[in-house]
């Protein structure tokens, strides 16, 4: 029997409040296993891209090494040592790393962005961010 995780408090933010335009970005949460080096957590982050395509960015967060996925509009955390459970974590992304918010804007917590984790002790599928932060349209 494969045990199963849970994620809690997870939010999206963004300090950027245009519009296909760079924006930073923090994802928070808290996950109710340990998570071992090299196991993962996938952000999807629909209609976003990124001006350097697809590749590794940096964030502001040492636990973790990040990469891009354009095609699948995944962000992936790559966990670099062991991590406690039930820690509150936050991971940034600056806005020259290329983020752009989607030209339809983003509707508050919205629930195509999904999150899940790879983790042995805790598998997640995919599941709802809770809290997702809004960002107008470009009315187009």
């Amino acid at each position: 029997v494969q045990s199963v995780g849970t994620f809690y408090d997870t939010a999206l933010c963004f300090d950027g409040t245009v519009a296909n335009q760079p924006t930073h970005m923090t994802f928070g949460f808290m996950f109710n296993r340990v998570l071992a080096p090299s196991e993962h957590i996938r952000l999807n982050l629909p209609r976003f891209s990124r001006l350097g395509g697809s590749g590794p960015i940096a964030t502001d967060n040492a636990d973790f090494s990040a990469k891009w996925d354009q095609a699948a509009n995944e962000l992936t955390l790559t966990a670099l040592l062991t991590l406690d459970r039930m820690v509150q974590r936050s991971v940034a992304v600056e806005a020259s790393e290329g983020f752009l918010i989607p030209i339809q804007g983003i509707v508050a917590n919205d629930a195509e962005f999904l999150i899940s984790s790879d983790a042995v002790l805790g598998v997640v599928q995919l599941t709802r961010v809770n809290t997702v932060h809004p960002v107008g349209s470009l009315g187009i």
